[in-house]
């Protein structure tokens, strides 16, 4: 959205909560704001709040997160539900079989799919031996997904990559520290070796050319 479409978003939620501590005479503050929410689109937005408003029968404190949060549920599809997404699982075992995981996997919804990999893959569940053991971690493995999930639909795009590069940097320095440091001490032997090697021949050059006695 735009600022003016902010400015209406702003009067519309003063509109709906008088008691609400916005303060538009406050720059930083709608600055803060509009750096927020400007990456939502204006007319969702405006449905997002209309929930927000039959659902709140007051002022939410962490305003922002709210709208974000009740935006997310009416832009994003409706995610399937922790207990549901093992049965889709079943029904797509029943249809493609494991010799075709890639079209089961693009049967399922995207937060199955990623609780299918969680468990270590569409073969690890075909050929599991104890369902309900299997059926058990998949579910906590969708809810965890699905909260994090939820989670994420209250953050703006650049907060969303600003963390993505974050946790990038945090597996760069990881991969670094997993170095075996028996390789690091093998080659510094080698280059000590080659070193020493290497100031024996100079010696053996001074001392042929008589710059140095024994």
């Amino acid at each position: 959205m735009n600022k003016e479409e902010f400015a209406r978003i702003i009067a519309m939620i003063i509109s709906f909560f008088p008691n609400s501590k916005i303060n538009t005479d406050n720059n930083t503050q709608m600055e803060l704001w509009y750096g927020m929410l400007k990456d939502l689109d204006f007319n969702i937005t405006k449905l997002a709040i209309t929930k927000m408003v039959t659902d709140e029968p007051y002022a939410p404190s962490n305003m922002i997160g709210a709208i974000r949060k009740y935006y997310g549920e009416i832009a994003g599809a409706t995610p399937i539900a922790n207990e549901d997404g093992y049965g889709m699982v079943q029904k797509a075992i029943r249809a493609y079989g494991y010799a075709r995981p890639e079209e089961a996997l693009a049967s399922l919804p995207q937060n199955v799919r990623d609780a299918v990999i969680a468990c270590g893959g569409w073969l690890q569940i075909c050929t599991s031996e104890e369902p309900e053991t299997m059926r058990a971690q998949f579910n906590r493995a969708m809810a965890s997904i699905n909260a994090r999930s939820s989670s994420e639909s209250r953050l703006n795009s650049a907060v969303k990559k600003k963390i993505k590069e974050l946790q990038y940097m945090s597996d760069k320095v990881v991969m670094i520290e997993l170095v075996p440091e028996s390789k690091l001490d093998i080659t510094e032997r080698e280059q000590t070796q080659d070193n020493i090697q290497g100031m024996a021949k100079v010696n053996d050059v001074i001392k042929s050319l008589g710059l140095r006695e024994d």
